[in-house]
């Protein structure tokens, strides 16, 4: 099954889903951005498709709450997170503090590629409240 057939199917269930308003606009940067596709998608477009995305009623907007920083800052420091791993430590840091499953395409984020992802996959669920997070 293509990444697209999942999106769809998710988006399209019932299921409540979580999306980062982050996580969308890393989408419309991409979608649009000539180096990654020829031709790139409109802005209006890729716009529109993020806000449908967004605006599912079965979607759940997942946000920063008061101990995401200090998340983050643990994972920056415990994986050394430099460059493009500081967003996705965001992004981690996200899924965490709001007990969420992370669910990436990013080839970087499969395990055995950074400390980082196998720190957060190797995490046992009850971790995920743990106030030493």
């Amino acid at each position: 099954m293509e990444y697209g057939d999942r999106l769809r199917d998710m988006v399209e269930s019932e299921t409540a889903y979580g999306m980062s308003e982050l996580v969308l606009s890393g989408f419309v940067r991409v979608i649009t951005n000539r180096r990654v596709f020829d031709p790139p998608m409109p802005t209006e477009r890729a716009l529109a498709a993020a806000e449908s995305i967004r605006s599912r009623p079965n979607c759940v907007l997942v946000a920063p709450a008061p101990r995401h920083w200090e998340i983050f800052a643990r994972l920056c420091r415990e994986t050394n997170a430099k460059g493009n791993l500081v967003p996705d430590a965001y992004l981690a840091a996200l899924a965490i503090e709001s007990g969420s499953e992370w669910v990436t395409t990013d080839r970087a984020a499969s395990p055995g590629r950074g400390p980082l992802y196998l720190w957060i996959l190797m995490l046992p669920p009850w971790s995920v409240c743990s106030p030493e997070l």
